[in-house]
């Protein structure tokens, strides 16, 4: 491991530059370093800027190898942050672009992406953010519902994500409160016709239905959606939760 990592190392440019550096040895040092020591605070910028560079790099981001080991050093990364210089979260736009790193909503569904490892990384590192910006996280995440329709599957299981880690964090009153700010954007979704009886559609429905516990308020959400064949699904969903008592299961553990 390169000495230099204790007084900053420019991993950008040794990643960025081309020549005779292994991005395989680099990342694997330097996941080594930020898994097990502090990490010098003026080069966190830098840090970051190489990771997010090598996923970002279709020559980088299309080798298993590479692309697993840049995410687990950017989770690595991101809790070690949060311990050490939490101020760094304070930008929304660094949020919002961590975010979307870390959850990989730039690339396509494929097993790797999918695997429950990755998604258990991503989940501690989102929840590192939240301890520390748990409004800033909200808001991040509104945005880019509102704005990422190819990738909006995963994102609403990204919000699902949120919901329990507010529960884990603060309790059922947080994980309420939250579920209420986003239902709006909810009901929008279910309410769009492009979105009839689709995936997204259903893992709304069961989003909703898992958040809520009152008869009264679930039939106040059927309310509200004005797309018919939607309304139908979500209607019939919740009249399977009344009758049984039964909660929707299609999340990640």
């Amino acid at each position: 491991m390169p000495d230099t990592f204790a007084v900053g190392y420019p991993l950008y440019e040794q990643l960025s530059q081309s020549g005779d550096n292994d991005p395989v040895l680099l990342l694997t040092q330097f996941k080594g370093h930020v898994k097990k020591e502090l990490v010098d605070v003026p080069s966190i910028p830098n840090y970051f800027k190489g990771l997010l560079y090598v996923l970002d790099k279709p020559e980088f981001s299309n080798l298993p190898r590479i692309s697993t080991l840049a995410h687990s050093s950017l989770c690595y990364l991101v809790k070690r942050v949060a311990m050490q210089s939490p101020a760094y979260f304070e930008d929304l736009n660094a949020i919002r672009n961590l975010v979307a790193h870390l959850f990989m909503l730039g690339k396509e569904s494929n097993i790797q992406l999918e695997a429950r490892s990755f998604w258990v990384s991503s989940s501690r590192a989102l929840e590192a953010i939240y301890l520390i910006q748990p409004v800033a996280l909200q808001n991040c995440l509104e945005e880019l519902l509102k704005d990422n329709d190819a990738q909006l599957r995963k994102l609403l299981l990204v919000m699902q994500e949120l919901l329990q880690i507010s529960q884990k964090v603060e309790g059922d009153h947080s994980r309420e409160a939250i579920f209420q700010r986003f239902v709006p954007l909810l009901v929008h979704i279910l309410n769009q016709k492009e979105y009839e009886e689709s995936e997204v559609a259903s893992l709304v429905c069961d989003i909703l239905i898992k958040n809520n516990t009152e008869k009264n308020q679930l039939q106040d959400i059927a309310e509200r959606i004005g797309q018919p064949h939607n309304k139908v699904l979500f209607q019939k969903a919740a009249a399977v939760v009344i009758s049984d008592g039964t909660r929707p299961s299609s999340f990640p553990d």
